[in-house]
């Protein structure tokens, strides 16, 4: 009589992949950063091709991201080349909304790259809204561009608002230290850091909060643009001068 053949030992299913990797003693995604680096010209090519619209939520592809062909303007195109670390949207709830204006795709995309605040130091804006669109308060960066642009929204609404300038003194009075210290990492030579904030600047010289130090390098907008671009004011938002410093936008 033949001996009988103990059976295999099944191996275990490989792990479920996520999109960013999980930290586990806190039971959450850990974020992978701001954007590092530009896309290649076989990149967004790609990405061009493939993605597809989802009719049910227009301005954005059937993964929820927004569609790169409707970045049109020069301004667009600045959102539009960097390379997002992030690869899907954070929206509130799992709630998406759809993404018509040139503003609202470009805060929308300013999530994929932007960096992010630490944890219970979002914007006033961002921790106090209730309709928030997204869960988590970013910001981009701007280079000597006059007056506000619409790079991104506090509060992605959708319907027309002022962006959240958190680095312009005349447009933010207290300004959280991270954001001082973001700035220093990509603009270290910017006016605005020694003049206006120059205990936090050397402060943010010795701390580093933030990985990555790319900064948008922006041109100011063609008249084309800026008349597009122009939506209306925030009832309660002060405006200051309109100076051509550096400054940093909050994205939520």
């Amino acid at each position: 009589m033949c001996p009988t053949r103990a059976p295999e030992p099944i191996e275990p299913p490989p792990p479920y992949e996520t999109t960013f990797p999980i930290d586990i003693s806190q039971g959450k995604m850990t974020d992978p950063g701001p954007s590092v680096r530009t896309r290649t010209a076989t990149e967004l090519t790609a990405i061009l091709r493939e993605q597809i619209e989802d009719t049910s939520f227009p301005g954005l592809d059937i993964n929820g991201l927004p569609l790169m062909r409707n970045f049109l303007t020069s301004l667009d195109n600045k959102f539009r080349d960097l390379h997002p670390e992030r690869t899907e949207l954070d929206w509130k709830n799992g709630t998406r909304k759809p993404v018509k204006s040139p503003a609202a795709r470009r805060a929308a995309q300013g999530q994929l790259y932007g960096v992010e605040a630490p944890a219970n130091q979002e914007c006033t804006s961002c921790a106090e809204g209730k309709k928030n669109t997204f869960d988590h308060c970013r910001i981009v960066f701007t280079k000597e561009q006059a007056g506000p642009v619409d790079v991104g929204m506090c509060q992605l609404r959708l319907c027309g608002s002022r962006p959240q300038m958190l680095f312009r003194p005349d447009r933010f009075l207290h300004v959280p230290s991270w954001v001082v210290t973001a700035v220093s990492e990509r603009e270290p030579s910017s006016p605005t850091l020694y003049v206006h904030y120059p205990t936090m600047y050397a402060d943010a010289t010795q701390t580093s909060l933030i990985r990555g130090n790319p900064v948008l390098n922006m041109t100011p907008a063609s008249s084309k643009d800026a008349a597009e671009e122009n939506p209306p004011k925030c009832r309660n938002l002060k405006v200051g001068p309109a100076n051509p410093i550096d400054f940093a936008i909050s994205t939520d």
